[in-house]
């Protein structure tokens, strides 16, 4: 408080105790919608008005934190659960598929950095400015906007998804993060909607076939966020060790 005022210098930051993950929510009336900062995570955006604090899980520490009604676990301490298909990996359950409106499994390659954005906001078309105020463009190594491809103007223009999680595991799209002494990848595991899409072959010339490709019909193109349903991220290793694969390497240099 200012000495002689009895005017605030700052706004207060407010905690719950025993929940250093909670984050303070507003509402913003006269809506329905709830906002948070991902800068003052925990002071009051205004005096007046209704708050909230919802608890918040490390699904990946210090990668990736989410609000727990985001996803589905059995124990909410711990959210991932291993799975062996389509390949060995940790899962994480987001949505309950519905496979009669959603029939057709697909996969999608990301970053680490850009799941918690795609988890809020879905998935969007390239030139959609998200709710953190960015605005999502193909990354530099993908096809740049304005590229006709098979006849098709600004063919980035959509959301690319592929049947082979092989193929979404390519580094092209899906980058590796450290998380302790493993490297992963996240994967995002969808679902979409029957003629919603059109199929092309492989745009990534490096990639190896994998023999349950179609190397045809391996890129999925999607113009209607509508048309796909986010089920699992699932978070693949690709180096068990990263200290003994240093070792091996400085073994194999000698």
């Amino acid at each position: 408080l200012f000495t002689d005022t009895p005017k605030l210098k700052t706004l207060p930051v407010v905690s719950i105790v025993n929940q250093p993950n909670a984050r303070l929510y507003t509402l913003a009336t006269p809506s329905t919608y709830w906002f948070t900062s991902d800068t003052h995570r925990t002071c009051l955006s205004t005096m007046n008005g209704t708050h909230a604090f919802i608890r918040h899980i490390d699904i990946i520490p210090g990668k990736l934190v989410l609000p727990i009604d985001m996803f589905i676990a059995t124990v909410l301490e711990q959210p991932l659960i291993s799975r062996d298909n389509p390949v060995p990996c940790k899962c994480l359950h987001i949505h309950k598929r519905d496979a009669e409106s959603f029939p057709h499994v697909v996969y999608h390659g990301t970053n680490i950095e850009a799941v918690r954005s795609i988890l809020l906001d879905g998935f969007v078309i390239p030139g959609t400015v998200v709710s953190s105020g960015k605005r999502i463009n193909p990354p530099k190594n993908h096809i740049a906007r304005g590229t006709t491809v098979d006849g098709v103007p600004d063919f980035p223009a959509a959301i690319f998804v592929s049947p082979s999680i092989h193929y979404s595991s390519d580094s092209t799209y899906a980058k590796s993060f450290d998380h302790g002494d493993q490297k992963l990848i996240p994967i995002l595991e969808c679902s979409v909607k029957s003629n919603s899409y059109r199929t092309y072959g492989c745009t990534t010339p490096q990639y190896k076939k994998n023999p349950d490709d179609n190397m045809e019909a391996i890129e999925w193109r999607i113009t209607n966020p509508a048309n796909i349903q986010i089920n699992s991220i699932l978070f693949i290793t690709q180096i068990e060790s990263i200290a003994a694969s240093k070792r091996i390497r400085i073994t194999k240099m000698n």
